[in-house]
């Protein structure tokens, strides 16, 4: 008996940059570029939020192994309270984007 497996393609989203709300990284817009001088907070290696990132990484040219990341967290709410906290620019699907204290870059 053989088992097939279907895959269904659910919905997208886009990795964005995320800043403190007011904090030093706010109002400002980055390229891609930016990035490597800039603390970034990410999800853990495992991560599908931190698979995801390393491709659109990949398109651009860049690794992730290049950028300052600063931490290293369990998942997008981690990232989102250690960005609230001031510990530095978070990388998060847009849909996850949504605390009142941080904003898009």
């Amino acid at each position: 008996q053989t088992e097939k497996i279907a895959i269904h393609l659910l919905g997208h989203d886009d990795i964005v940059a995320i800043a403190r709300k007011g904090g030093h990284w706010s109002g400002n817009n980055y390229r891609v570029m930016d990035l490597r001088a800039l603390p970034l907070v990410v999800p853990h290696k495992h991560s599908g939020t931190r698979i995801a990132i390393e491709h659109c990484l990949q398109e651009t040219k860049m690794n992730l192994d290049k950028l300052n990341i600063v931490l290293e967290m369990d998942n997008c709410i981690a990232v989102t309270s250690a960005v609230k906290a001031g510990a530095g620019i978070g990388l998060i699907p847009r849909l996850a984007a949504n605390d009142p204290d941080t904003e898009i870059l």
